[in-house]
């Protein structure tokens, strides 16, 4: 009997996927993968046993239309089972059991024991001979980091990165096969590191020789270029960056990286943003640094559109629907993405895991780690540092000690780029911080329209909103007052920079109101800065947006306000940053930075979901791990969002596109999906849920898979969002 893993388009025979060349060419891929992390018996033990069950009799009948479905994925783990034996066996089977229906949970029908027990029943029942005599490796010897059998965190997260490398192996060779044309695409040549390193080393020559900044400025930006590029040369480890806001760290961080992974043969470089609001802005930087030939060397880990409903597809479907592997040089991507992968139980969002290994991941604003989930997002940095060679870069003004053994995990102490902080600090002192104190809304708006050009930021929507309409009121000349937040779509907030830039370009009269979204990332140099009261760590972001040249001295203006902060992270950081603001002297002095730090570890719940008691049992128990609660608990965004397009410009012909794609059957093209994000605004599902029922909401597109907003006057393009509902959801500043 011939058997097959994959039908074709025409009946039984020559166009069809014979199983032995499946399972051959995925234990191939995968034992690749698996060898950069000193596993690669792992990775093709996984391979041949992943896909051993359709060596069934029933399904076999079941691919040729002449039976029902039956199920194979299980089968490979009693095959592990009992080759390997209980613990080496159990492992490898809890990930080849994975491989389309996710990693398991720690009781119930999701569990281990209940998929072991189908697959010992699929192999007692109609299992062909053939599976029995699968090439495997004759013994899999433990990685030197899985040694002890309570490291039961270390344990889980190989197992989590063994099956990326299954998972990724599969999805591959399903798409070579199912697609050849994409597969060929994704094989195509790309630029290696060291000319990724040499273009940026040209672009950063060209843009010292066009400064306008200060020369004192400009000087101190030189010397901490100079400093990551010579530290760049060091052993792989732990390393930050240290740098006041305004020290060109994106780009000398940047330089670094690409420098430090061709110096020891590391294999991409990973930035990690924590606000969406600027991940295109990073990549923009990136790709102009790097230049129009080099620029798709840069891939941007986002999307536009969710899977439909009911999760991933299987079969030939699911290569269409496959997250990107982060198989290219520079990845730019957002810390929820990035940590919620580490953690997931989802074959899409977990097979790009193993290219985390040997990499080098920069971390930029780790200061906004979040406290509720710093212990388990710690413990994953330190073990990709500790078992997979990987080099972690901390970027920030503001450094918290992530060394520290409250977190009931730590990172080795960083080796410091610039060594000498406070020194250079003093450097880039371009503001006189002044405390205010308690301000009406009354009394700010007075003050601010006694500015010419001035930026103030709070933190929630609503206030922001508000202080924008009444600031405008009566204004002959509406670009003289502007707002941004996050409730805007991406199009919109560049329009509105764009303009605020130029005017302050010009010296014309320019107000802006803002949320935190402005704090990070975002290159403006405002004379004056108003920054509702908040954590340390938020004014200094703040602070960087004053006086950002260094030409004379800016004005950085601290009030505080009654306005409750709904999100309790941010109302403990600003109640424990109100003491140091009481103090005399500079709030931002990197003394009482570290102060502020030590104090807001000290009292913070850092595994608020307990996420690392999912992992409690040694290796010994394994099978109880709950790899699915760890997931669902592993949320830095408390409430799940949903991509909406709004009525920006451009949204309508992007809609049109995605019609003629339903209606011609052709999947939509990287190139729109990519627009639309420019175009969409991430609606909290209860949010969602609402508007839906009020028939605010449409549906198009192939399957009906997007969502627009059909209800106009619920958007804005100066104000955004215009739902109520919106202003305690905080969070939706730092995804």
């Amino acid at each position: 009997m011939h058997y097959y893993a994959h039908s074709g388009a025409g009946p039984v025979g020559p166009g069809w996927e014979p199983l032995s060349d499946h399972l051959a060419e995925v234990a191939a891929q995968a034992e690749a993968f698996a060898g950069v992390f000193a596993a690669p018996e792992w990775g093709a033990a996984a391979g041949w046993l992943h896909d051993a069950g359709k060596y069934r009799l029933s399904f076999q009948r079941y691919i040729r239309s002449e039976g029902p479905a039956a199920p194979h994925a299980s089968a490979g783990a009693a095959l592990a089972v009992e080759r390997y034996g209980p613990i080496a066996g159990t492992l490898l089977g809890i990930v080849t059991s994975a491989h389309h229906a996710g990693l398991p949970a720690g009781e119930g029908e999701a569990a281990f024991a209940e998929r072991l027990h189908d697959g010992r029943a699929a192999v007692a029942h109609d299992l062909a001979p053939e599976a029995q005599s699968l090439p495997l490796p004759p013994r899999l010897p433990p990685p030197p980091f899985m040694a002890h059998p309570k490291d039961s965190f270390g344990a889980a997260f190989f197992l989590r990165m063994l099956f990326s490398t299954l998972c990724d192996a599969d999805f591959l060779r399903t798409e070579g096969f199912c697609d050849p044309a994409r597969a060929a695409a994704r094989r195509g040549p790309r630029p290696e590191l060291a000319t990724l390193a040499a273009a940026l080393d040209g672009h950063m020559q060209r843009l010292a020789g066009s400064s306008s900044a200060a020369p004192a400025i400009a000087g101190a930006r030189a010397e901490i270029l100079a400093a990551a590029r010579a530290a760049a040369g060091e052993p792989p480890g732990v390393f930050s960056l240290t740098v006041p806001t305004g020290g060109g760290k994106t780009l000398a961080s940047l330089s670094f990286a690409l420098k430090h992974a061709v110096t020891n043969g590391l294999r991409r470089v990973i930035y990690v943003i924590p606000y969406t609001s600027i991940i295109e802005q990073t990549a923009a930087v990136f790709r102009e640094a790097l230049g129009p030939d080099l620029a798709d060397a840069v891939l941007e880990h986002h999307s536009a559109a969710p899977l439909p409903a009911g999760g991933e597809r299987i079969g030939p479907q699911r290569a269409a629907l496959a997250e990107e592997n982060w198989d290219a040089p520079v990845i730019v991507t957002t810390t929820v993405q990035f940590f919620e992968s580490l953690f997931s139980d989802r074959p899409g969002r977990c097979r790009k895991l193993h290219n985390l290994a040997r990499a080098v991941v920069v971390l930029d604003e780790v200061q906004a780690l979040p406290t509720a989930h710093l212990t388990p997002c710690v413990a994953a940095l330190e073990r990709l540092w500790r078992d997979y060679g990987t080099t972690l870069l901390l970027c920030t003004a503001t450094q918290p000690d992530l060394t520290v053994g409250s977190l009931g995990t730590a990172l080795p102490p960083p080796r410091e780029i610039v060594a000498d902080k406070a020194a250079l600090y003093e450097r880039f002192r371009r503001v006189t911080t002044e405390k205010a104190g308690r301000l009406s809304d009354d009394a700010l708006i007075e003050r601010l329209r006694g500015e010419p050009q001035v930026l103030c930021i709070v933190d929630n929507r609503a206030h922001a909103a508000e202080l924008y309409e009444r600031l405008a009121e009566g204004r002959a000349e509406p670009d003289e007052v502007w707002h941004l937040s996050a409730g805007l779509c991406p199009a919109d907030r560049r329009r509105i920079l764009s303009a605020v830039k130029q005017r302050l370009k010009e010296g014309l009269p320019v107000r802006l109101v803002s949320t935190q979204v402005i704090e990070a990332g975002v290159d403006i140099d405002f004379p004056v800065v108003y920054r509702a009261a908040a954590g340390i760590d938020s004014l200094a972001q703040a602070a960087g947006r004053c006086n950002r040249e260094g030409r004379g001295t800016g004005r950085f203006v601290v009030f505080d306000h009654d306005r409750k902060l709904f999100l309790p992270d941010l109302e403990r950081r600003r109640t424990l940053g109100r003491p140091i603001l009481a103090e005399d002297g500079d709030p931002l002095a990197p003394a009482r930075v570290e102060r502020y730090f030590a104090s807001l570890l000290a009292v913070a719940e850092t595994d608020h979901k307990a996420v690392m008691g999912c992992f409690a049992r040694n290796i010994g128990a394994a099978g109880q791990w709950d790899f699915r609660r760890a997931a669902a608990d592993m949320r830095l965004v408390g409430e799940e969002t949903v991509p909406v397009i709004v009525p920006a410009e451009g949204a309508e012909a992007l809609c049109e596109e995605l019609q003629r794609a339903a209606r011609g059957g052709f999947p939509v093209s990287r190139q729109v999906l990519r627009a639309l994000q420019q175009v969409s605004v991430s609606f909290y599902r209860s949010l969602f849920a609402a508007l839906d029922r009020d028939g605010a909401l449409g549906r198009l597109g192939p399957g009906d898979a997007f969502v627009r907003l059909v209800t106009p006057d619920l958007y804005d393009s100066r104000l955004g969002l215009r739902r109520r509902e919106q202003e305690r959801k905080y969070s939706e500043n730092v995804l």
